[in-house]
């Protein structure tokens, strides 16, 4: 296996701009999220997407009480 030296990774990575590709992934991955989370609140219901190829992070809050605080 063979190993690099951190002095010249962070050299190739300067070279490279990886700044433009994590931007637009950054975008790309915030809109999907927001698909999917548009698609949770119309059906009122908590799941998983069958069709992710990406992790995901789901949380549900629920309760009976009608006297609460906000967070």
């Amino acid at each position: 296996m063979k190993q690099f030296s951190a002095p010249g990774n962070f050299r190739y990575h300067e070279k490279m701009s990886l700044q433009p590709f994590l931007h637009l992934l950054r975008i790309l991955l915030n809109k999907y999220a927001k698909i999917w989370a548009k698609k949770l609140a119309t059906d009122e219901k908590m799941s998983h997407n069958p069709d992710s190829k990406y992790g995901e992070n789901v949380f549900c809050l629920s309760s009976n009480s009608t006297n609460f605080d906000a967070l």
